[in-house]
């Protein structure tokens, strides 16, 4: 192991935290916003395919607004599986940012 594994194997356990907690928001509380509306805002399907998406599914971090000062929203590429979240500097401007970002998406039938 080099001296960077270690510190690369901790940023990826704390970003699977964050999705986790995420995830757990989103399902132990009464949200504007589905687990099911945020899969399909990221990959355009309802559900998972039988055999798995075709792709790796990933999720970048927009840095961009926070040094802006400005709240942006979340983006996906439903084609090639890229769901880029905003950061922001706290967790209600997260959560906001995604449950507008998810609701006013226009596509794939949302109302």
């Amino acid at each position: 192991m080099t001296c960077h594994e270690p510190c690369i194997l901790l940023i990826v356990v704390v970003i699977l935290c964050t999705i986790i907690y995420v995830l757990n928001f989103f399902t132990e509380n009464e949200r504007p916003v589905s687990l099911q509306q945020v899969l399909v805002f990221a990959t355009g399907a309802e559900k998972e395919p039988p055999l798995g998406f075709p792709v790796q599914p990933t999720i970048a971090f927009n840095h961009d607004e926070l040094r802006r000062g400005e709240v942006k929203y979340p983006t996906a590429n439903t084609c090639g599986l890229n769901l880029t979240l905003p950061v922001v500097s706290s967790f209600d401007e997260f959560i906001h940012a995604m449950e507008d970002g998810i609701i006013q998406a226009p596509q794939f039938g949302f109302q």
